[in-house]
Protein backbone atom coordinates (compact mmCIF):
# COMPACT_ATOMS: atom_id res chain seq x y z
CA UNK A 1 0.00 0.00 0.00
CA UNK A 2 0.68 3.37 -0.58
CA UNK A 3 0.32 5.37 2.81
CA UNK A 4 0.26 9.18 3.75
CA UNK A 5 0.49 10.27 7.14
CA UNK A 6 0.59 13.21 8.96
CA UNK A 7 1.77 13.82 12.45
CA UNK A 8 5.03 11.56 12.05
CA UNK A 9 6.69 13.55 14.00
CA UNK A 10 4.86 12.83 16.54
CA UNK A 11 5.39 9.76 19.59
CA UNK A 12 2.69 7.33 17.78
CA UNK A 13 3.21 8.99 14.01
CA UNK A 14 6.83 8.46 14.52
CA UNK A 15 6.42 4.67 15.39
CA UNK A 16 4.24 3.73 13.18
CA UNK A 17 6.47 5.33 10.19
CA UNK A 18 9.00 3.14 11.33
CA UNK A 19 7.26 0.23 11.60
CA UNK A 20 4.59 0.59 8.23
CA UNK A 21 7.69 1.15 5.78
CA UNK A 22 8.53 -2.34 6.66
CA UNK A 23 5.31 -3.40 4.44
CA UNK A 24 4.14 -0.27 2.57
CA UNK A 25 5.54 2.84 1.18
CA UNK A 26 4.90 5.78 3.89
CA UNK A 27 5.40 9.03 2.88
CA UNK A 28 4.57 11.65 5.81
CA UNK A 29 2.67 14.84 5.48
CA UNK A 30 2.77 17.83 7.41
CA UNK A 31 -0.24 19.73 8.46
CA UNK A 32 -0.31 23.23 10.21
CA UNK A 33 -3.44 25.80 10.18
CA UNK A 34 -0.28 28.26 8.37
CA UNK A 35 1.25 25.63 5.65
CA UNK A 36 -1.92 24.07 3.93
CA UNK A 37 -1.37 25.12 0.21
CA UNK A 38 0.78 21.75 -0.35
CA UNK A 39 -1.47 19.54 0.99
CA UNK A 40 -3.29 19.10 -2.21
CA UNK A 41 -0.45 18.82 -4.59
CA UNK A 42 1.75 16.44 -2.33
CA UNK A 43 -1.56 13.95 -1.94
CA UNK A 44 -2.27 14.22 -5.89
CA UNK A 45 1.12 13.54 -6.84
CA UNK A 46 1.72 10.97 -4.22
CA UNK A 47 -1.91 9.22 -5.01
CA UNK A 48 -1.88 7.47 -1.79
CA UNK A 49 -4.37 4.34 -1.23
CA UNK A 50 -4.09 5.24 2.39
CA UNK A 51 -4.41 9.03 4.32
CA UNK A 52 -3.37 8.44 8.35
CA UNK A 53 -4.25 11.51 9.67
CA UNK A 54 -3.06 11.12 13.76
CA UNK A 55 -1.53 14.57 13.55
CA UNK A 56 -3.62 17.02 16.22
CA UNK A 57 -1.89 20.04 18.00
CA UNK A 58 -2.08 20.25 21.69
CA UNK A 59 -2.64 16.54 22.62
CA UNK A 60 0.13 15.18 25.05
CA UNK A 61 -0.62 18.18 27.92
CA UNK A 62 -2.98 17.98 30.31
CA UNK A 63 -3.17 21.98 30.86
CA UNK A 64 -3.86 22.09 27.03
CA UNK A 65 -7.36 19.91 27.10
CA UNK A 66 -9.48 22.91 27.52
CA UNK A 67 -7.48 25.59 25.34
CA UNK A 68 -9.66 27.04 22.35
CA UNK A 69 -7.03 26.29 19.74
CA UNK A 70 -8.06 22.45 19.75
CA UNK A 71 -10.62 23.77 17.35
CA UNK A 72 -7.70 24.61 15.20
CA UNK A 73 -7.04 20.88 14.90
CA UNK A 74 -10.97 20.67 12.86
CA UNK A 75 -10.33 23.35 10.37
CA UNK A 76 -6.65 21.51 9.36
CA UNK A 77 -8.18 18.29 9.16
CA UNK A 78 -11.19 19.38 7.06
CA UNK A 79 -8.83 21.05 4.44
CA UNK A 80 -7.21 17.56 5.00
CA UNK A 81 -10.77 15.86 3.48
CA UNK A 82 -10.90 18.47 0.93
CA UNK A 83 -8.21 17.20 -0.53
CA UNK A 84 -8.98 13.48 -0.17
CA UNK A 85 -11.77 14.03 -2.09
CA UNK A 86 -10.50 14.79 -5.39
CA UNK A 87 -8.63 11.20 -5.20
CA UNK A 88 -10.26 7.74 -5.58
CA UNK A 89 -10.94 4.87 -3.54
CA UNK A 90 -8.45 6.39 -0.43
CA UNK A 91 -9.09 4.49 3.15
CA UNK A 92 -9.28 7.25 5.91
CA UNK A 93 -7.86 6.54 8.97
CA UNK A 94 -8.40 9.15 11.81
CA UNK A 95 -7.02 8.63 15.13
CA UNK A 96 -9.56 9.98 17.98
CA UNK A 97 -9.26 9.39 21.84
CA UNK A 98 -10.42 8.17 24.79
CA UNK A 99 -11.59 11.38 26.23
CA UNK A 100 -14.35 10.61 23.29
CA UNK A 101 -15.94 8.89 26.25
CA UNK A 102 -16.15 11.26 28.91
CA UNK A 103 -15.53 9.82 32.02
CA UNK A 104 -16.51 6.05 32.35
CA UNK A 105 -16.80 3.01 34.77
CA UNK A 106 -16.37 -0.11 33.04
CA UNK A 107 -13.94 -1.03 30.25
CA UNK A 108 -14.97 1.35 27.17
CA UNK A 109 -16.64 -0.68 23.90
CA UNK A 110 -16.85 1.58 20.80
CA UNK A 111 -20.88 1.76 20.48
CA UNK A 112 -20.71 3.18 24.16
CA UNK A 113 -22.55 6.79 24.18
CA UNK A 114 -19.88 9.61 23.89
CA UNK A 115 -19.82 12.43 26.29
CA UNK A 116 -16.69 14.29 26.14
CA UNK A 117 -16.24 16.90 29.08
CA UNK A 118 -13.26 18.73 27.37
CA UNK A 119 -12.30 20.15 23.98
CA UNK A 120 -10.08 18.11 23.61
CA UNK A 121 -12.55 15.51 23.70
CA UNK A 122 -15.35 17.52 22.22
CA UNK A 123 -12.86 17.87 18.99
CA UNK A 124 -11.49 14.59 18.53
CA UNK A 125 -15.14 13.32 18.51
CA UNK A 126 -16.65 16.10 16.46
CA UNK A 127 -13.73 15.45 13.71
CA UNK A 128 -14.75 11.99 13.71
CA UNK A 129 -18.11 12.37 12.98
CA UNK A 130 -17.29 14.88 10.60
CA UNK A 131 -15.09 12.27 8.37
CA UNK A 132 -17.21 9.64 8.59
CA UNK A 133 -19.68 11.44 7.05
CA UNK A 134 -17.46 12.59 4.59
CA UNK A 135 -16.40 9.23 3.92
CA UNK A 136 -19.98 7.51 3.45
CA UNK A 137 -21.03 10.47 0.84
CA UNK A 138 -17.66 9.56 -1.20
CA UNK A 139 -17.37 5.97 -0.68
CA UNK A 140 -14.37 5.93 0.91
CA UNK A 141 -13.41 3.46 3.80
CA UNK A 142 -13.11 4.83 6.65
CA UNK A 143 -11.18 4.28 10.07
CA UNK A 144 -11.09 5.70 13.46
CA UNK A 145 -8.84 5.16 15.97
CA UNK A 146 -9.20 5.56 19.70
CA UNK A 147 -5.77 4.85 21.04
CA UNK A 148 -5.45 4.07 25.02
CA UNK A 149 -2.75 4.78 27.14
CA UNK A 150 0.20 3.75 24.53
CA UNK A 151 4.11 3.52 26.02
CA UNK A 152 7.31 2.79 24.87
CA UNK A 153 9.99 3.63 23.00
CA UNK A 154 10.25 7.24 21.21
CA UNK A 155 7.60 8.62 24.18
CA UNK A 156 7.31 12.37 24.51
CA UNK A 157 9.55 12.95 27.96
CA UNK A 158 6.77 14.91 29.74
CA UNK A 159 4.71 11.70 29.75
CA UNK A 160 4.63 9.80 33.12
CA UNK A 161 6.31 6.13 32.02
CA UNK A 162 9.19 8.12 30.80
CA UNK A 163 9.49 10.30 33.81
CA UNK A 164 9.71 7.98 35.80
CA UNK A 165 12.61 5.73 33.84
CA UNK A 166 14.40 9.58 33.79
CA UNK A 167 14.36 9.07 37.80
CA UNK A 168 14.89 5.42 38.44
CA UNK A 169 18.09 5.90 35.24
CA UNK A 170 19.69 9.17 36.70
CA UNK A 171 18.68 8.84 40.13
CA UNK A 172 16.60 12.12 40.46
CA UNK A 173 13.34 12.69 42.70
CA UNK A 174 10.37 12.69 41.43
CA UNK A 175 7.32 13.38 43.28
CA UNK A 176 3.95 12.16 41.83
CA UNK A 177 0.49 12.58 42.98
CA UNK A 178 -1.32 9.11 44.56
CA UNK A 179 -0.77 7.21 41.26
CA UNK A 180 -4.26 5.69 42.10
CA UNK A 181 -5.93 5.97 39.02
CA UNK A 182 -6.64 2.85 36.80
CA UNK A 183 -5.73 2.60 33.21
CA UNK A 184 -5.30 0.28 29.82
CA UNK A 185 -1.48 -0.10 28.63
CA UNK A 186 -0.68 -0.91 25.72
CA UNK A 187 2.54 -1.25 24.56
CA UNK A 188 3.81 1.11 21.36
CA UNK A 189 4.74 -2.15 19.03
CA UNK A 190 1.61 -3.61 19.56
CA UNK A 191 -0.24 -0.43 18.79
CA UNK A 192 1.37 0.17 15.43
CA UNK A 193 0.41 -4.14 14.49
CA UNK A 194 -2.87 -3.17 15.86
CA UNK A 195 -3.24 -0.50 12.93
CA UNK A 196 -1.07 -2.56 10.55
CA UNK A 197 -4.20 -5.64 10.60
CA UNK A 198 -6.50 -3.20 10.58
CA UNK A 199 -5.32 -1.56 7.22
CA UNK A 200 -4.60 -5.02 5.32
CA UNK A 201 -7.59 -7.01 6.93
CA UNK A 202 -10.07 -4.17 5.13
CA UNK A 203 -11.68 -3.90 8.68
CA UNK A 204 -13.82 -0.42 8.59
CA UNK A 205 -15.43 2.32 11.31
CA UNK A 206 -14.65 2.42 15.40
CA UNK A 207 -11.70 0.48 16.73
CA UNK A 208 -10.53 0.72 20.51
CA UNK A 209 -6.62 0.33 20.51
CA UNK A 210 -6.14 -1.29 23.89
CA UNK A 211 -4.89 -4.00 26.04
CA UNK A 212 -7.79 -5.25 27.35
CA UNK A 213 -6.11 -5.14 30.60
CA UNK A 214 -6.33 -2.81 33.61
CA UNK A 215 -3.16 -1.47 35.59
CA UNK A 216 -3.01 0.58 38.91
CA UNK A 217 -0.51 3.28 37.53
CA UNK A 218 1.15 3.00 41.18
CA UNK A 219 1.91 -0.53 40.38
CA UNK A 220 3.35 0.05 37.20
CA UNK A 221 5.47 2.32 39.17
CA UNK A 222 6.81 -0.06 41.10
CA UNK A 223 7.68 -2.64 38.24
CA UNK A 224 9.82 -0.29 36.56
CA UNK A 225 11.35 0.25 40.15
CA UNK A 226 11.83 -3.05 39.96
CA UNK A 227 13.55 -3.52 37.06
CA UNK A 228 15.79 -0.40 37.39
CA UNK A 229 16.58 -1.49 41.03
CA UNK A 230 15.89 1.84 41.94
CA UNK A 231 13.31 2.07 44.42
CA UNK A 232 14.38 5.24 46.61
CA UNK A 233 13.50 8.27 44.23
CA UNK A 234 9.86 8.09 43.64
CA UNK A 235 7.25 9.78 46.48
CA UNK A 236 3.76 10.24 46.06
CA UNK A 237 1.69 13.81 47.25
CA UNK A 238 -2.13 12.82 47.63
CA UNK A 239 -2.61 17.15 47.42
CA UNK A 240 -1.33 17.23 43.96
CA UNK A 241 -4.08 14.82 42.78
CA UNK A 242 -6.87 16.88 40.36
CA UNK A 243 -10.34 16.82 41.04
CA UNK A 244 -11.26 16.36 37.89
CA UNK A 245 -8.90 13.86 36.27
CA UNK A 246 -10.53 10.60 35.07
CA UNK A 247 -9.80 7.95 37.89
CA UNK A 248 -10.63 5.13 35.48
CA UNK A 249 -9.40 4.43 31.49
CA UNK A 250 -9.75 1.45 30.19
CA UNK A 251 -11.30 -0.11 27.02
CA UNK A 252 -12.76 -3.38 25.86
CA UNK A 253 -10.77 -4.50 23.03
CA UNK A 254 -13.11 -7.60 21.53
CA UNK A 255 -13.88 -5.93 17.87
CA UNK A 256 -10.17 -5.47 17.84
CA UNK A 257 -9.40 -9.03 18.69
CA UNK A 258 -12.13 -10.05 16.45
CA UNK A 259 -9.98 -8.96 13.11
CA UNK A 260 -6.86 -11.77 14.24
CA UNK A 261 -5.25 -9.13 15.81
CA UNK A 262 -3.56 -9.85 19.63
CA UNK A 263 -0.74 -8.58 21.50
CA UNK A 264 2.61 -9.66 21.74
CA UNK A 265 4.33 -7.66 24.73
CA UNK A 266 2.71 -8.38 28.62
CA UNK A 267 3.64 -5.06 30.49
CA UNK A 268 6.46 -6.91 31.90
CA UNK A 269 8.34 -7.46 28.54
CA UNK A 270 7.18 -3.73 27.29
CA UNK A 271 7.99 -2.56 30.07
CA UNK A 272 11.95 -3.72 29.94
CA UNK A 273 11.93 -3.13 26.38
CA UNK A 274 10.97 0.53 27.16
CA UNK A 275 13.77 0.19 29.85
CA UNK A 276 16.72 -0.75 27.18
CA UNK A 277 15.92 2.26 25.02
CA UNK A 278 15.65 4.68 27.39
CA UNK A 279 19.07 3.90 28.85
CA UNK A 280 20.56 4.81 25.73
CA UNK A 281 18.98 8.53 26.54
CA UNK A 282 16.57 8.87 23.70
CA UNK A 283 13.15 10.33 23.58
CA UNK A 284 11.16 12.78 22.44
CA UNK A 285 11.55 16.33 24.14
Amino acid sequence: MKIILTGAGGYLGSNLKIFLSNFHEVKPLSLRPNNLDHIEHELLEFDPDVVIHCGWGLGNSYKDIMDVNQFDNIFVGCELLKSISKLNNVTFMGFGSFSEYGTIKNPAKEDDQVLPDNLYGFTKNSYKNISQNFCRINNNRWLWIRPCYVYGKNDVSTRLIPKVFDSCINKNDLVLNSCNSIVDYLYIDDFCSAINNLLVTSSSGVYNICSGKEYKISDVISQIQDITHVDDTISYDVSLDRDDSYSYICGDNKRLRATGWSPSFNLTDGLQDTLNYFSLGECIK
